[in-house]
């Protein structure tokens, strides 16, 4: 099992799950082999295949969260969204402390049109770790683009976006575009077009495409802000 997650390790998943089946075979209430297998399975697109050793992994240990969690961003991964929701919420039940899960949370209550829970949750992120910068990365891009007018707040958008962009010392392309997305819906489309400029720069110099960037700078350069669809 140690090989194992040592070839895991390495990125070497196909000697990884030949390792941990094996341990699998010799111990099959293994929890913590079955969940790395759950792993190797999804690095090859197993996704089901996947599932059910994270589900058997958590049938034998109930109190997994991580199991929980790595279950549920596969849900989301799916599409199915309420299934997610639960497995977070169960991991949350478990490791109430840990921000990066309201984050996760927060992020697929928004693909399901539940804004006021996703600002809820990245809300609560922040507040137990004001230093995470996805946190407020997609608390400022939701409030300054949400599809539905009574959940954006240019100015506490801002204030996101800007931290941000600190946290990531100014080179994050999407940090800087959350920044722009709130001067937009803020209507002070200058300092919108400067940060956007300067987000597709930075998306051009990591190799990123900057097509969808550079969408949302002609919208600015028309004096309009950018709004997500609705769900």
């Amino acid at each position: 099992f140690r090989r194992a997650i040592t070839f895991y390790r390495k990125r070497d998943y196909k000697a990884a799950h030949k390792d941990v089946s094996e341990a699998i075979h010799y111990k099959p209430n293994y929890v913590d082999a079955l969940f790395l297998r759950g792993l190797t399975n999804q690095s090859f697109g197993n996704f089901d295949t996947a599932l059910d050793d994270y589900s058997e992994a958590i049938r034998l240990k109930p109190d997994f969260a991580f199991a929980y969690s790595t279950r549920g961003r596969l849900y989301a991964g799916k599409g199915n969204h309420e299934i997610a929701i639960k497995d977070y919420t169960e991991a949350i039940r478990l490791q109430p402390s840990n921000s990066a899960l309201y984050v996760e949370r927060g992020i697929v209550w928004k693909s399901q049109g539940k804004f006021d829970h996703a600002i809820s949750d990245l809300t609560a992120a922040i507040k137990l770790n004001a230093d995470q910068a996805l946190a407020h990365r997609a608390l400022g891009w939701l409030l300054a683009t949400c599809p539905v007018a009574e959940f954006r707040d240019g100015h506490r958008a801002a204030a996101a976006g800007r931290r941000a962009c600190e946290l990531t010392d100014w080179k994050d392309p999407f940090c800087v575009e959350t920044l722009a997305a709130a001067y937009a819906e803020l209507r002070v489309f200058e300092e919108a077009i400067r940060w956007q400029a300067r987000a597709i720069q930075l998306a051009v110099d990591r190799g990123i495409a900057p097509a969808e960037l550079e969408q949302r700078l002609k919208l600015y350069e028309n004096r309009q802000p950018y709004r997500e669809m609705g769900k």
